[in-house]
């Protein structure tokens, strides 16, 4: 069992966990099957934008755990699976409301990873859930102070997103859905962007896409005025439609449009269209997710990935070992990671159709 520190921060010891984590999480779901060859140490480090240095330390901590094997002259292959003696972990899995598809997916994968771990879960509502006879407690949702880390018996392990000035504790892993945004926004205003909008879903004071962009643009000629955060009231497309038609109506017409979930952006997507604004020539847009509906439009969508299974394999790591003895609950876990920016027609794709505008941008900011 490894312990992990990563932070933003620390880029080498990220990409080398992130691999790390990813290509284990591929190995123990089966996505990578037993007797598999992995590609070479220059393809992986190409496919992962890592090093070669980077790839052989995550292959070697992989070579370490018996997960895969080194055949001179034939390559890397995935070692066929051995029974592990079975270890009864119990652990209690909080989800406090959210219901936006970053935490309802985030609550799935982390169910996955446990159940293939041979994990006993309880679904609990409310962190004050009774944890006894637990070996931990995962709460996926909003962050925890140091009183409540203190106030259970059990290693408390908080998962969700990662808030700039917020205090993390204890355990934690995060995903860093602000920087995220904030390097789109960047983008799109590197790209000649001047009104650029944001589509959220429920509103929320701690929405990091809306805090993201409104500390972008603040001070900043460009941009709406502060209500360019629309509240969509839901996660759908048909609520993104509804948001778009709102902006129009008001005579807000964004040349950009940034959203929470790629469902809402498929929804700006149509309303922009049946406004007739071409995309991304007069309005580029932006989603979250990186769902399969983002490359299934008729224009696939830019959209933020996010590393899930690489955090639920942690997540479900962690907790199994703290019930094997390997870890104890002096051992602290605590990792932030970036999303991915995946870039497609919808936005910031240098191939794609130039402005509509005379203004234009002069080079397309790739990121």
């Amino acid at each position: 069992m490894m312990l992990y520190y990563i932070s933003g921060n620390n880029m080498k010891e990220l990409k080398y966990r992130s691999l790390y984590l990813s290509l284990k999480a591929d190995i123990e779901t089966g996505r990578i099957e037993s007797g598999a060859r992995l590609p070479g140490v220059r393809e992986l480090a190409a496919q992962n934008s890592s090093s070669p240095n980077t790839v052989l330390k995550a292959l070697s901590a992989l070579e370490q755990e018996g997960l895969i094997e080194k055949t001179q002259g034939r390559g890397i292959f995935v070692k066929a699976a051995a029974e592990a003696a079975a270890v009864e972990t119990s652990v209690v899995l909080i989800n406090c409301g959210r219901t936006d598809p970053f935490h309802m997916r985030l609550v799935s994968e982390v169910e996955t990873a446990l159940q293939q771990r041979g994990c006993s879960i309880r679904i609990g509502r409310s962190f004050t859930e009774s944890v006894a006879g637990d070996a931990a407690m995962i709460k996926i949702g909003d962050r925890l102070t140091a009183e409540d880390y203190d106030s259970y018996d059990v290693p408390v392990l908080n998962i969700g997103r990662f808030v700039p000035g917020a205090d993390f504790p204890g355990n934690y892993i995060v995903a860093d859905l602000y920087g995220g945004y904030f390097d789109i926004c960047s983008a799109l205003i590197d790209a000649g962007r001047e009104r650029i909008a944001y589509v959220g879903g429920d509103g929320t004071a701690d929405d990091p896409g809306q805090l993201a962009v409104l500390d972008r643009l603040a001070g900043s000629s460009k941009g709406f005025r502060q209500e360019c955060g629309i509240d969509a009231g839901g996660w759908s497309a048909d609520a993104g439609y509804r948001a778009m038609q709102d902006l129009l109506l008001a005579g807000d017409f964004p040349d950009a449009v940034i959203c929470a979930s790629d469902e809402l952006a498929a929804g700006v997507f149509r309303a922009g269209r049946e406004a007739g604004l071409a995309v991304p020539g007069d309005l580029m847009i932006s989603g979250s997710g990186d769902d399969s509906i983002a490359d299934l439009l008729e224009i696939p969508l830019t959209s933020l990935r996010f590393q899930y299974r690489v955090m639920a394999s942690a997540a479900a790591d962690y907790v199994v070992g703290l019930s094997a003895g390997r870890l104890d609950e002096n051992d602290r876990i605590r990792m932030r990671l970036d999303p991915q920016l995946i870039i497609r027609d919808s936005a910031l794709n240098e191939k794609a159709p130039p402005l509509s505008t005379e203004e234009g941008a002069d080079e397309l900011f790739w990121l």
